[in-house]
């Protein structure tokens, strides 16, 4: 019998595991000899204490060792179970109809496309959420012609005279669509952070949090969020203007549902099937539909990381989003999704993106 290491992924389980037997019997009279030495005490600087200290904090953090470790102290301290903080969970819509429903589980944000349709409905919005209007995340397009910033611009200083101050951005070039204007900035998985050294980039140009890239796999996260948090810094490289998020600081979500698209073209064409399902060699199901100006080719089935959510809550992020937009939200519908977020399992499985493969 061997002990194996806990919330051990069961697909790693499925298959037969090779054991080694190591005689250790001379290596332990070895140590027993070695145990009666006196043997001087190490000395280290100040500098490489440090360093020994922060290494060994990234490869404890890379294992989630520490964070079971804590959670039993603080146990064993005060005699009560410690309560993790949650992770926030974010709806991303084309429409505001869902938000005035009442859903069968809890909503911390609200993302909502910068489009007159839902631009529309902001005076509607604003009574809602009254002093709570920070809950509306106004997003930007992902892909926009330059000749669409000055109708942005009026755009967004229309939301911020109606008391919205909250924004996402689809890439870095849109900041300039802000100037000095006190909000506050999120970035959208469009940002294609993949690695710490871009994420404290990211948060170098004032944005408050991001998305991590939608394509990441599970120990890439991990490597990234580690890195992310052991401090370091990047110059501001938005002056003055707005607050610098201290590196670290800024939140990290990532998308854990929804139906990413393939592709995004901003030019219509006659020879692209719209509406119809087409599929690829692989036997994967996409469709293309007009959403406005672009085109946005869509899998028929989305993609769930919601079984992994205690998961990425250890890992240390702050907030996921579950992205509905382009997809028929009735009720049944509605329902379905709150048995996944309860990891019901008599649902059908989805897939999982490149969550549990390798990132190449």
């Amino acid at each position: 019998r061997i002990l194996l290491p806990p919330n051990l992924p069961p697909e790693m389980t499925r298959n037969n595991l090779s054991l080694y037997r190591v005689d250790v019997s001379e290596r332990h009279r070895q140590q027993k000899q070695l145990s009666h030495l006196p043997l001087p005490r190490l000395r280290t600087s100040s500098a490489e204490t440090s360093q020994i200290r922060e290494k060994s904090r990234r490869i404890i953090g890379l294992t989630g060792v520490q964070r079971r470790a804590d959670k039993r102290l603080d146990q064993k301290r005060t005699g009560r179970t410690v309560k993790q903080k949650s992770i926030d969970l974010w709806l991303r819509l084309d429409s505001a109809r869902l938000i005035f429903q009442r859903l069968p589980f809890t909503v911390d944000s609200f993302v909502l496309p910068i489009q007159k349709r839902t631009v529309a409905e902001a005076g509607q919005l604003k009574r809602y959420f009254g002093r709570e209007k920070h809950r509306v995340i106004w997003a930007l397009p992902p892909v926009a012609h330059d000749h669409s910033f000055p109708a942005l611009r009026k755009t967004i200083d229309v939301l911020i005279k109606s008391g919205f101050r909250t924004f996402q951005i689809g890439y870095l070039g849109q900041l300039d669509l802000f100037g000095q204007s006190k909000v506050t900035i999120l970035g959208d998985y469009t940002l294609n952070l993949l690695n710490s050294r871009a994420m404290k980039t990211a948060a170098s140009f004032g944005l408050a949090g991001f998305q991590f890239s939608i394509e990441a796999d599970r120990s890439s996260l991990v490597e990234a969020l580690t890195g992310y948090r052991s401090g370091g810094s990047e110059p501001n490289r938005r002056g003055e203007g707005r607050k610098h998020e201290a590196t670290g600081r800024a939140r990290v979500g990532l998308t854990v549902y929804g139906t990413p698209p393939l592709f995004i073209a901003r030019a219509q064409s006659d020879h692209l099937p719209y509406n119809q399902v087409v599929t690829s060699p692989k036997g994967e199901q996409f469709i293309t539909r007009r959403e406005g100006g672009p085109s946005y080719t869509r899998p028929l089935r989305p993609f769930s990381l919601l079984p992994y959510r205690d998961e990425l809550q250890r890992m240390g992020l702050d907030y996921m989003i579950l992205d509905l937009s382009s997809m028929k939200m009735g009720r049944k519908e509605v329902a379905e999704l709150a048995d996944r977020l309860k990891n019901r399992d008599r649902l059908p499985k989805l897939p999982t993106f490149n969550y549990l493969g390798t990132l190449e």
